[in-house]
């Protein structure tokens, strides 16, 4: 959401006086741009989604007179506002996780983390009500199905994320030795949310197929499971890297075991830059994977272990199908820039300052 926000802002900054009302990140603003601070602690995150609601409204009561369009990232406040983009629905991933806890989080941790997950769902529902909302804005295409259906009464409208096109290395893929086992790539910030466990049983459980997992999450946990299912020499958890291309210019695969996106940054950076798309059925995977006459530009999955595991054998063994896919994935992926969100978000502003309340 802060790499969204950042590309967002650059671009608008260039048609629109800008004021941002943020706690931390965002940190570097475009020249002109005002910022007003919500104080708010580093943890826990229980307490920053109060502090930030309660300082946050606040705020916006301020702001909202010198403004002509209040624009939320998320339904993080109880102020009333014109656009709330969901990068994120709460609501949506208790359903699909079937719980509020997040997985693999025991005791107080995991009590806490329910506490808030329910926290956060009660907010989004009472902000994304008919006279609290102007319009809600998804980010992919599977999302507006889903929230359409979870906040009928509210106006959507798709504005799908953007991504650095430009950096998809496309031209500089490694010529493939074919003899290679299988390259999968898993690039995630939350190991629980995203999957990694259920990705790596999954890898475990190919032939011969080998993951590389980069991001920042509970790494010992990850390689122990690794370890666990006998394939720690396939399995290589990498930690943050502050340069994911060349993580994705290596690989075959860019998989996706999330039970809930919204988006889904890393499977379309991966499918931009060439690596066919194994995912589930949720954010922007699906459409990624579509058929565009030539072929699918990957294969969707249940979330489940026997089904990721046979979708990786599979393109193991059919290179040839796995490197089409990829190419078909890239050109899908082409269509999200940010320059392109940025245009969407300006003439959604015109309409809704048209329109007036």
């Amino acid at each position: 959401m802060e790499l969204v926000s950042a590309r967002l802002l650059e671009r608008l900054a260039l048609h629109v006086d800008l004021e941002v009302v943020a706690g931390d990140g965002l940190e570097t603003l475009p020249p002109g741009v005002r910022r007003t601070h919500v104080p708010i602690p580093n943890g826990p995150s229980a307490a920053r989604l109060v502090l930030f609601d309660l300082f946050g409204t606040l705020r916006l009561l301020a702001v909202r007179r010198r403004c002509d369009v209040v624009h939320t990232c998320g339904a993080v406040v109880h102020a009333n506002a014109d656009v709330v983009t969901m990068h994120l629905s709460h609501a949506a991933v208790i359903e699909a996780q079937g719980g509020s806890r997040p997985p693999g989080r025991s005791g107080l941790r995991g009590t806490v983390g329910s506490w808030r997950r329910r926290l956060a769902a009660s907010l989004e529902r009472w902000v994304l009500r008919p006279g609290r909302t102007r319009r809600l804005v998804a980010i992919s295409r599977s999302d507006a199905l889903d929230l359409a259906a979870r906040y009928p009464a509210v106006e959507l409208t798709l504005i799908e994320n953007g991504i650095d096109v430009d950096a998809a290395r496309t031209g500089e893929r490694p010529s493939a030795d074919p003899g290679a086992p299988l390259g999968v790539v898993v690039v995630a910030g939350d190991f629980e949310r995203k999957g990694v466990a259920l990705a790596i049983r999954a890898v475990a459980g190919t032939r011969r197929c080998r993951l590389r997992v980069v991001g920042a999450g509970d790494l010992r946990a990850m390689q122990g499971l690794a370890a666990s299912c006998g394939a720690a020499d396939r399995i290589e958890l990498v930690g943050h890297r502050a340069d994911v291309w060349p993580e994705y210019a290596d690989a075959d695969v860019v998989l996706s075991c999330s039970a809930h996106e919204s988006f889904g940054l890393a499977v379309a950076e991966g499918a931009a830059a060439g690596c066919a798309v194994v995912c589930t059925d949720t954010g922007v995977g699906p459409a990624l994977c579509e058929d565009d006459g030539s072929g699918p530009g990957g294969i969707v999955v249940e979330a489940d272990e026997g089904a990721i595991t046979q979708a990786l054998d599979r393109l193991d063994t059919d290179r040839d199908s796995c490197r089409a896919m990829g190419a078909v994935a890239a050109s899908h992926a082409a269509r999200y820039s940010w320059d392109a969100m940025a245009t969407s978000t300006l003439a959604l502003y015109d309409e809704l300052i048209r329109t007036g309340s």
